[in-house]
């Protein structure tokens, strides 16, 4: 179903335009329940309010290169953003002690259409 939803010149262009913000809300969702932290608790220790942890988490609003930089240096981690003129992927990479490094979330391929990303959050946030 999503391969054939993709293949929909407006459902593709909605899907390349919302990539970086859905890659990025599946990050820090998953980062978030791995840890065991609320919004709010996650956005105190990033030095934040509550609302702006929830508007990354929605995947509806395309995050700044400060906003990544932040992120990533908080919660001690790397971004890599490669930008194609077909794609643009996002690898999460946690930093760990003497320089070894564990990622984290592999490249997200194309990213989720908005609803998939939205069911996604669902499940991350009732499990």
């Amino acid at each position: 179903m999503l391969e054939k939803s993709i293949q929909d010149p407006e459902a593709r262009a909605e899907w390349d335009r919302t990539q970086l913000a859905t890659s990025v809300s599946v990050w820090l969702l998953r980062y978030r329940k791995e840890h065991g932290l609320t919004q709010t608790e996650l956005a105190r220790q990033l030095g934040w309010k509550q609302p702006v942890v929830a508007r990354l988490e929605s995947g509806e609003h395309e995050p700044s290169f400060a906003t990544l930089h932040h992120l990533v240096q908080r919660l001690g981690a790397t971004a890599r953003i490669e930008i194609a003129p077909d794609h643009v992927q996002v690898r999460f990479v946690k930093r760990l002690p003497r320089g070894r490094a564990k990622l984290v979330q592999r490249d997200m391929g194309p990213a989720m259409p908005a609803s998939e990303s939205r069911e996604l959050e669902r499940e991350v946030r009732l499990a």
